[in-house]
């Protein structure tokens, strides 16, 4: 669409206004003999004059449109004379190809699909749709216009052969009959800088001036007067960015092609030129030379043609070409170099340009050898050079790119024509291309070009849009042609440290990618899941192996070496003999462990000696620790642990993080290498270590005993290890650490307790009971009595060796009051399970009124005591000891909830079932009740539906009971009895 002064509806309102306003005078002129006459006519037939009405200001409006489409458009239609002494930029195209050096160069051979297509473009007008051209109608022919001339863009990066394939093809005969009146090639120059940001008016005049346009049209469209003659001052006109100067000039333009049938082939426009505005008149055609980067979408409807790499048997054409007839240095089908063709095509990636400017390179090699073998041995070179990796510079790629192949001195070089499109990128887009030449000739994904390239989304767009990165086929992966690498290459090593600064990303990337990887790894349940996680690092082992060549040949950040092969290594020996495919592209010990050992020799040569000590103390952790438990344990040998240090530790590789600020020693060769570290430090402060190991994990078990079970069970299960070694070395180190197997001891029955595992802890029970009698603690003793034997016994149901153990730690002299308090409780326990209400009711007032006894323990009692009197069906009696067990300040969470679920029970059972449901509901939804507890509640919950015959809920919720996790197995039989 040609740019216009105002939009179509701005026209229409004007029309409508101006009828309007003349209607008006007219009435008010001729009031009533006019007013007279309209009524008449609408009440004779009123259809007919609103039709008529209507009609007629359609008639005004396409007159008016009519009068701005052809005005001063009169028969001085002036075209382009013939171009001698025109401007170089722009010439006609000789009624001869042999006499056009520039289409010359285009192989008839090559590209014959790329030719009919684009032939059929120059030569069709684009159909438009039915819906369209209704649309068309219906706007007054303002809006959705047809393409009433052909116009056809070829578009490709630099040195892929446009505008040789535009030229050679504007010499078709049916394309030389079809325009008789002249083919004119216009080159915009929009790619060099001087033109880059030309506006839509500034090219024009040059095309205008080019094609020798009378000067006093050209002055009179900018607005100066006919006779002046002074470029500077047309050109400041020009500046001013004037809409009616480039609409001016746009008629102009297209004055001078009406009545003619002309091909204009528009080279190189730039990006900020409006390309709508050189849509010529009926009878012409427009064909449009362009990167891809350059915005089209003013363009209506036109075909595009993406000009893709030659294949082999093309790039062929142009290697004979330019391969010397001299017998002594040309191949035939049986020379041991008869794949030469097929190396520079692949070295050249298809692109014209650098095939040409390789075959001519090996040329010189051949001839000045004397041989085929001397240019065999520089395409040896030059592949050698190109898979070897990018961070290190080649003299013989650097050659390829400044070797000259043209006479223009901004396209004289590979490197130049491909510099154009780099030129035109931000800074930061131009910062990740060179970063992409790390990945010559392997594909990438979007997220790993942003992060090696430390750039944003928008940045890889726009090498996207320039095409200097292209998408793979049916991938979402892109790669970069080898030429385009290999100049990405050279950009990069003109920067000075940049090539390390790529490398360190890249490995950095890949090592927090196994680093991640190994830990799901190592946290999978099933066979089925590992191989699912490795897979996806699997898929990246090509990269994997360039990053560790990488590093290795560069000798940089070791440490970055040792968190990706110490990572992969791992995760192939985690499960020996397990050979699946994932498995085996990741590769093997032999191929890992080599880098491996290198790195991590070179981070611990780097270690102060203080570090080195930290290093060999962090052997005695058998899992995870954070910083605190270093802090303590490595105080004998380490003057200070921060987080600052381990989180060095981590950058080097030696740690791997497990959770926010939790650590743990590297697997594999890292681990083993640590513990004989550790074996290498004197034994006094071996033992000192290992005694400061197992004081410290007794404290943490004694404290998570003292939490609630949900949090214990977490805080055991996460330190259980590190637990079970401190108590070993306290059982090896008694009776110096005779208070800590106590400690253990009691820690492991609280595990136990909370998993339900009542098997009796004998090994470590015994060595805290042996532990309390040597330190005469007869406290301790009664306590791990109370707790273990008698509580294991009551679970097993043997009530009678259960009450000789409670007994038995009550009678024990010196015995704590808290321990004597519990004592009466287990006691009060048994009883009732025996239905000895009366005796089960005074050990648990024994319990209640013990002086000493611990809060919690009293609630324990105040709950026995609701639960007799519930037996006994006192329910008034039970209601007030489950409140004040309820209410208990320093009861435990378990406790309050099942005191509710008590108090649920006395509801239900006086058929007070709202009030029996609120109680199954606190117990439920309360923070840190057993498994067990809150299946009991929903339990209750189900009784409380069944006897209202709410069936559909009384059923839910039994089976909420029978699948908690952690239910007792009577609460779950008593579920399965509900739904039967």
């Amino acid at each position: 669409m040609r740019p216009s002064k105002f939009p179509p509806y701005v026209g229409v309102a004007s029309i409508i206004a101006i009828t309007a306003f003349i209607i008006a005078n007219a009435v008010q002129l001729f009031s009533d003999p006019l007013r007279d006459w309209i009524v008449q006519m609408y009440t004779a037939d009123p259809l007919r004059f609103i039709a008529a009405s209507i009609l007629i200001l359609i008639l005004i409006v396409a007159v008016a449109i009519w009068f701005e489409k052809y005005s001063g458009q009169g028969p001085e239609n002036t075209g382009p004379p013939d171009p001698e002494g025109a401007s170089t930029r722009f010439s006609q195209l000789f009624d001869n190809l042999n006499d056009d050096p520039k289409a010359r160069e285009f192989i008839q051979a090559t590209r014959q699909k790329e030719q009919r297509d684009l032939k059929h473009m120059i030569l069709t007008v684009p159909e438009q749709s039915a819906f369209r051209a209704f649309l068309h109608v219906i706007t007054f022919r303002r809006l959705f216009r047809p393409a009433s001339v052909p116009i056809a863009v070829v578009t490709g990066i630099g040195g892929i052969g446009k505008t040789s394939l535009a030229l050679f093809t504007g010499y078709d005969p049916r394309i030389k009959q079809e325009y008789h009146d002249g083919r004119f090639y216009f080159d915009a120059a929009g790619i060099y800088p001087e033109h880059e940001n030309d506006t839509t008016a500034q090219v024009l005049f040059r095309f205008l001036v080019g094609a020798g346009i009378d000067n006093k049209q050209i002055n009179q469209a900018l607005g100066l007067p006919a006779d002046e003659e002074d470029r500077a001052r047309q050109f400041e006109r020009l500046q001013k960015d004037d809409p009616d100067v480039t609409h001016s000039l746009q008629r102009l333009y297209v004055r001078s092609l009406i009545g003619r049938h002309r091909l204009i082939i528009l080279d190189n426009p730039p990006n900020t030129a409006d390309l709508s505005a050189f849509e010529p008149p009926k009878g012409n055609a427009l064909l449009v030379i362009t990167r891809p980067e350059h915005p089209l979408d003013k363009l209506r409807r036109m075909p595009q043609l993406r000009l893709k790499p030659m294949n082999e048997q093309e790039s062929q054409c142009i290697i004979k070409r330019e391969w010397p007839a001299d017998p002594t240095i040309s191949w035939n089908p049986d020379s041991p170099y008869k794949n030469i063709c097929q190396r520079i095509h692949r070295l050249g990636s298809g692109i014209p340009l650098v095939v040409l400017v390789l075959s001519r390179m090996l040329k010189s090699e051949a001839e000045d050898g004397g041989s085929l073998e001397d240019a065999d041995r520089y395409l040896a070179r030059l592949e050698c050079d190109h898979k070897a990796g990018a961070w290190t510079f080649s003299e013989s790629l650097n050659r390829l790119m400044q070797l000259g192949y043209g006479d223009k001195p901004n396209r004289a070089t590979v490197e130049k024509v491909f510099r154009l499109s780099y030129d035109r990128l931000t800074e930061e887009a131009q910062r990740m291309f060179r970063s992409l030449a790390i990945f010559g000739g392997l594909h990438f994904d979007e997220r790993l070009a942003i992060k090696v390239g430390n750039g944003t989304d928008e940045s890889f767009r726009q090498l996207r849009r320039s095409g200097l990165v292209e998408r793979a086929p049916d991938s979402q992966r892109f790669f970069l042609y080898d030429p385009l690498a290999a100049f990405a290459r050279t950009l990069l090593h003109q920067s000075k440290g940049e090539p390390q600064e790529v490398v360190a990303r890249y490995a950095a990337f890949f090592a927090d990618l196994a680093d991640q990887t190994e830990a799901r790894f190592c946290a999978a349940s099933d066979q089925a899941e590992r191989q699912a996680v490795v897979g996806t690092l699997a898929a990246e082992a090509i990269h994997l192996r360039r990053c560790r060549d990488a590093l290795m040949e560069s000798k940089q950040a070791p440490g970055l070496l040792l968190r990706l092969s110490a990572s992969i290594l791992g995760i192939i020996q985690h499960t020996p003999g397990d050979h699946n495919a994932h498995h085996a592209s990741l590769g093997s010990s032999d191929e890992w462990e080599p880098a491996a050992r290198r790195a991590l020799t070179q981070v611990v040569e780097s270690l102060s000696a203080q570090d080195r000590a930290l290093y060999a103390g962090l052997s005695i952790f058998p899992g995870s620790f954070d910083v605190a438990d270093a802090c303590q344990v490595l105080a004998p040998i380490v003057d200070t642990v921060d987080d600052k240090k381990l989180v060095d530790f981590l950058a080097m590789g030696l740690l791997r993080q497990v959770e926010a600020h939790r650590y743990e020693v590297r697997y594999s060769i890292v681990r083993a290498n640590v513990e004989e570290a550790f074996r290498q430090l004197p034994p006094d402060q071996q033992q000192a270590v290992g005694d400061a190991f197992a004081r410290h994990y007794a404290q943490k078990a004694q404290q998570y005993s003292e939490e609630s079970d949900v949090t214990a069970q977490t805080l055991f299960e996460r330190d259980w290890a590190a637990i079970c070694k401190g108590q070993a070395i306290a059982l090896e180190r008694a009776p110096d650490l005779d208070r800590e197997l106590v400690i253990y001891a009691n820690a492991q029955f609280s595990y136990r307790y909370i998993l339900y595992d009542y098997g009796l802890p004998e090994p470590w029970l015994e060595a805290g009971l042996a532990a309390a009698e040597r330190r005469a603690d007869d406290a301790n003793k009664a306590l791990l009595l109370a707790l273990n034997r008698a509580i294991v016994a009551e679970r097993q149901q043997q009530w009678a060796e259960s009450a000789q153990w409670y007994r038995q730690a009550l009678d024990t002299p010196g015995a704590a009051p808290a321990t004597r308090a519990v004592a009466c409780n287990g006691l009060g326990y048994v009883a009732a399970e025996q239905q000895q209400w009366a005796e089960s009711a005074q050990w648990y007032r024994q319990a209640l009124d013990t002086p000493g006894a611990a809060p919690a323990t009293r609630a324990v009692a105040c709950l026995g005591l609701g639960v007799v009197a519930e037996r006994q069906q006192q329910w008034e009696e039970a209601a007030w000891w489950y409140r004040q067990a309820l209410d208990m300040p320093g009861a435990a969470p378990d406790t309050r909830a099942r005191a509710c679920n008590g108090l649920g029970y006395v509801a239900a059972a006086q058929q007070q079932w709202a009030e029996a449901a609120w109680w199954y509901r606190q117990a439920l939804d309360m923070p840190g009740a057993a498994p067990d507890t809150r299946a009991v509640a929903c339990l209750g919950l189900g009784v409380v539906a069944e006897r209202q015959q709410q069936w559909a809920a009384a059923a839910w919720w039994y089976r909420q009971a029978l699948d908690m996790p952690g239910a007792a197995p009577d609460t779950r039989a008593r579920a399965c009895n509900g739904l039967g």
